[in-house]
């Protein structure tokens, strides 16, 4: 064999290796695993992942929410409003009509004060991060007059032209029950595409 044969050998040999080492911790990094009392939902479809707590009903999807996760009752008092505390991901496509985050972001806020108008009350309101994203938070407390009160806490970003929306929902007396459970969907949730 020639000494340029036996140098391209080798050469091709090496980035053999290098790929076969590098795909291996690609494909290591993008697995998820779940801790004890959770399990990992994927949508193909939508291209995320989370952990959720594995006594929650997975809904199947239904217009407009890709998926909805529906906890299960720590507190069995009666409640004013029976809405169950949940998880909601909706993915818009926003190929047709892109935006930046600072727009995306002006538009949720607007369309929460019109639907509730002078019924909220903000609790927070800031940049932060979802699937390693720039993202926003904004989290607050809608009022019912004499029914009782929501308190809602939506994370977004946009990513590929399309715009993740990741919600939390649930009564206000009961909110917190639930937070820890929220937190850990909220960081394992992934864009994978």
């Amino acid at each position: 064999m020639r000494k340029k044969d036996q140098l391209t050998f080798i050469l091709l040999g090496v980035g053999l290796v290098v790929v076969i080492i590098v795909g291996f911790f690609l494909f290591k990094g993008n697995t998820q695993t779940a801790p004890e009392g959770y399990q990992i939902y994927k949508s193909d479809k939508d291209h995320y992942s989370l952990i959720y707590p594995e006594d929650w009903l997975v809904s199947p999807p239904v217009p407009g929410v890709s998926s909805q996760f529906i906890a299960k009752i720590k507190n069995l008092r009666s409640k004013p409003l029976p809405i169950p505390e949940s998880v909601n991901i909706v993915v818009d496509n926003l190929e047709k009509s892109p935006k930046q985050l600072d727009q995306y972001t002006d538009t949720a806020i607007n369309q929460v004060r019109v639907v509730f108008k002078d019924n909220i009350d903000v609790i927070e309101s800031k940049p932060t991060q979802l699937s390693g994203q720039p993202a926003y938070l904004f989290s607050y407390i809608v009022k019912f007059p004499g029914k009782g009160n929501l308190k809602m806490k939506h994370i977004w970003t946009i990513v590929n032209n399309k715009g993740y929306q990741f919600t939390c929902a649930g009564n206000v007396s009961t909110f917190d029950l639930y937070s820890d459970s929220y937190d850990r969907m909220i960081e394992s949730f992934k864009i994978t595409r």
